[in-house]
């Protein structure tokens, strides 16, 4: 893996400590507020906590999408795409690339270890699965009905109830501000405060 560029690693970091910094300081804000005015801090708070429901956009996710009667009206067409994407990558493995060059970029730690096997499994795998791609694009431009079991297997709708999950209520701190809103509030502002100006100092 290349290493990150030191300008871009400076930008990243310099990015993520300028949004902790201003986190740090909007809540130490919103804890003196809080103690000072608990009553109003509190209704902005609840103006700006409105929870947006994700119900209907995973309602939209986990709608099927039939393309069956496309599939088997084109299936030359899709078989010459699959076998020409299948057909491709392996014209280019035995044209292109040199046997034993994977291992030559291990690291010589991981040959003495033993784990140089890894990679001659990986280039089986690659070539096994473009062939096996390369058989199904032929079923599916010559004989595409003798998919039809595996299809069937293979098109079980799986429902996922994300939203159930996701749209659950979680919010524990609101009961304490409701209940102790100026000792929560000191809190709030001490620590945020204390960790701000350890954050600038150290800056």
């Amino acid at each position: 893996m290349p290493p990150i560029h030191p300008q871009l690693l400076a930008g990243l970091e310099e990015g993520l400590l300028v949004c902790l910094r201003g986190g740090l300081a909007l809540s130490t804000l919103w804890g003196l507020w809080l103690l000072v005015a608990p009553q109003a801090a509190r209704r902005f708070a609840a103006g700006a906590d409105r929870w947006v429901p994700t119900a209907a956009w995973f309602n939209r996710l986990n709608r099927p999408v039939d393309t069956t009667r496309w599939f088997y009206r084109h299936h030359r067409l899709v078989g010459v795409l699959i076998g020409a994407g299948a057909g491709y990558a392996l014209w280019r493995w035995f044209s292109a690339y040199r046997p034993g060059a994977g291992i030559a970029l291990l690291d010589r730690h991981w040959v003495s270890a033993g784990m140089d096997w890894l990679v001659p499994a990986c280039e089986w795998i690659f070539l096994g699965f473009n062939c096996v791609i390369l058989a199904f694009a032929l079923i599916v431009i010559v004989r595409p009905s003798l998919l039809k079991t595996p299809e069937r297997i293979a098109n079980t709708w799986i429902d996922m109830p994300a939203e159930r999950t996701l749209d659950r209520h979680f919010d524990p701190l609101s009961k304490l501000v409701a209940g102790r809103p100026r000792l929560i509030g000191a809190l709030v502002a001490m620590v945020c405060g204390v960790l701000y100006w350890r954050l600038v100092g150290v800056m």
